[in-house]
């Protein structure tokens, strides 16, 4: 049995959160278990509920990313990726914003530099592209800050320039937001 099946019919973070207890009750892995999330270590079922919360939106973020990627290939320039992205993200109904900025603060003041999120998709999830060689760790830091700025629970990291694109999913260190706790 999988995880979905269990959380098929929840409709709120609670429902969800109690199908993803039921989960972790009948699978092989230990609860537990560790695994990193942005820097924290948690327990299995603190992910599992995190993926859940935004588990559709997801789903229909990479399947415009992928539409991207199919029809555009590796090799072209990041701001190239971002026009035709929201192209689709449009063509598929996704409601989304683009290069949405958000102000920075330090010690209480605004700063005079502003952090342009690449894509705000739901109203809710960063979706973030690139198109480099290889994802490093600083470009998952640079999310990472960013949905902390932006107050979101969740960001997606894109790179085109892989043949077989993975996404990155980054959750915010503050776990317990999605445990509605």
């Amino acid at each position: 049995m999988t995880l979905k099946s269990f959380a098929l019919f929840a409709e709120t973070d609670a429902e969800k959160r109690k199908h993803a207890e039921k989960f972790l009750q009948f699978s092989a892995f230990p609860q537990s278990s560790a695994i990193m999330v942005t820097g924290k270590t948690v327990n299995k079922q603190e992910v599992i509920i995190a993926m859940l919360v935004f588990e559709n939106e997801s789903a229909a973020i990479n399947n415009a990313v992928y539409e991207v990627h199919k029809r555009l290939g590796v090799g072209l320039q990041e701001s190239l990726y971002q026009e035709a992205l929201a192209i689709e993200l449009d063509y598929q109904c996704i409601p989304f914003e683009r290069e949405k900025r958000y102000n920075v603060y330090y010690r209480g003041q605004r700063l005079d530099h502003y952090y342009f999120a690449d894509f705000v998709c739901f109203d809710k999830i960063i979706l973030e592209v690139k198109a480099v060689s290889q994802l490093t760790d600083q470009h998952k830091a640079q999310v990472r800050n960013y949905i902390g700025i932006a107050e979101k629970r969740l960001g997606l990291l894109y790179n085109f320039n892989e043949k077989f694109m993975t996404p990155v999913r980054i959750l915010n260190s503050n776990l317990r937001d999605f445990c509605g706790n």
